[in-house]
């Protein structure tokens, strides 16, 4: 990441963070968690980082943005039709 913060941030930049870091997990999500539905139960676990709640804003600031996204949606799983898939959120100090 280019140094200077989030005004160094370019739209690539931001499309490429969310893509990998969030965008990529949600599709694999709703693929796995249909197929949970249909079995009658699943678990899905998603590591992020402690960015997600504690960013570094010098460089990573779509890093700790995508990974703050993916903590929201950990949680809704049995609220939106999977009642029997938990969610889990894993987060790793230090990792980034």
């Amino acid at each position: 990441m280019p140094p200077g913060g989030f005004v160094a941030l370019t739209d690539d930049i931001w499309l490429s963070e969310l893509n990998l870091n969030l965008r990529a997990t949600v599709r694999l999500d709703r693929l796995l968690i249909r197929q949970m539905i249909e079995r009658g139960n699943g678990a899905v676990v998603h590591v992020t980082s402690t960015q997600s709640v504690l960013p570094l804003p010098a460089s990573t600031t779509a890093y700790a943005a995508a990974k703050a996204a993916l903590r929201h949606t950990t949680n809704p799983f049995p609220k939106n039709g999977a009642q029997r898939v938990s969610g889990s959120m894993l987060s790793v100090p230090g990792g980034s």
